[in-house]
């Protein structure tokens, strides 16, 4: 249709199939939907078979870009074109994840996101990337802060914009409050199976049904490859305002495996520039030919108006 470059990001809905393969399948060389659509197929042998690794190519050339994201804009011959899902375990729950999301945009509220320590040494790994995201934290303009705990539970919380945890399952989640437009991703090999048998592994719709606006987990076996999985950094960026598509893309490396479900549009810490017509108020009644003149105003000198 000659729409192409006219495109920057496609959601999916709950009805498409979200795990995808080439013919011939065999052993489980499956790969994430939306990370196929964003930037092409890859996919690497099951590691139950064959051991793990990474697929030649796979690397996003998009990972801590540090830019507002645009299919004609990025460096890789124009092939990405942001991609997620809009789903959840029933309709009811999916509606919400949208006006929730919405509601989210530009409100900049004061919260907090938790990067959680487990007890589980073998997806507990993204620890130590702590650190350096508390850094970064300290040199930002947002009424968001960070902390580090060590827990398997976390209980009675309020003010959650965020979770970055390694661990199976987490019964916990229904027990706090969480603010619109909230992202939480837990690291375990099958947290992207989002319908189907997990092997008693929580499915990140789970998060998606306690009223976060987006998740992201693997729908193969992707052993305990940080690349592979949403980096804490993702925190970061979404509290300096990039919206949470962004956020999620510039935070995993090698996004082949992955499903991403949510709103990639929401972005709670976003200042937008503020628009006005000179001389026009609600209602005013015009006929003929009008002059009108327009201002922007950015929202400050280092969040200049694109366009």
């Amino acid at each position: 249709s000659g729409l192409s470059n006219q495109i920057d990001r496609v959601v999916f809905s709950m009805d498409i199939p979200y795990r995808v393969y080439q013919p011939l399948f065999t052993n489980n060389w499956h790969a994430g939907l939306t990370a196929t659509f964003y930037y092409g197929f890859y996919s690497s042998p099951d590691a139950f078979i064959f051991g793990c690794d990474l697929a030649p190519g796979s690397e996003n050339d998009y990972f801590e870009s540090e830019r507002e994201f645009g299919h004609i804009t990025d460096h890789s011959s124009n092939r990405y074109y942001m991609a997620s899902m809009l789903t959840a375990s029933n309709l009811v729950f999916a509606k919400r994840l949208v006006d929730r999301s919405v509601w989210a945009d530009f409100t900049r509220p004061p919260s907090v996101a938790f990067l959680i320590r487990s007890s589980d040494p073998n997806r507990n790994i993204q620890w130590k990337e702590f650190e350096n995201v508390l850094t970064l934290n300290r040199f930002i303009d947002t009424p968001q802060t960070q902390k580090w705990i060590e827990a398997d539970f976390v209980i009675a919380q309020t003010m959650i914009m965020g979770v970055t945890v390694g661990w199976r399952t987490h019964p916990w989640v229904p027990f706090n409050t969480v603010l619109p437009g909230a992202f939480a991703s837990h690291l375990t090999s099958f947290g992207g199976f989002l319908f189907d048998q997990k092997f008693g592994q929580m499915s990140i719709l789970d998060w998606i049904q306690a009223g976060y606006a987006g998740s992201y987990g693997t729908v193969v076996e992707p052993c305990n490859y940080t690349n592979k999985f949403t980096s804490p950094r993702f925190h970061y960026w979404y509290g300096r305002g990039f919206s949470l598509g962004e956020s999620l893309y510039m935070a995993v490396q090698n996004p082949y495996q992955g499903i991403f479900v949510g709103d990639l549009l929401c972005e709670p810490y976003a200042r937008p520039p503020q628009v006005a017509w000179i001389g026009l108020t609600n209602r005013t009644v015009l006929s003929g030919a009008t002059i009108i003149t327009g201002v922007v105003e950015a929202a400050s000198g280092d969040h200049p108006v694109a366009s």
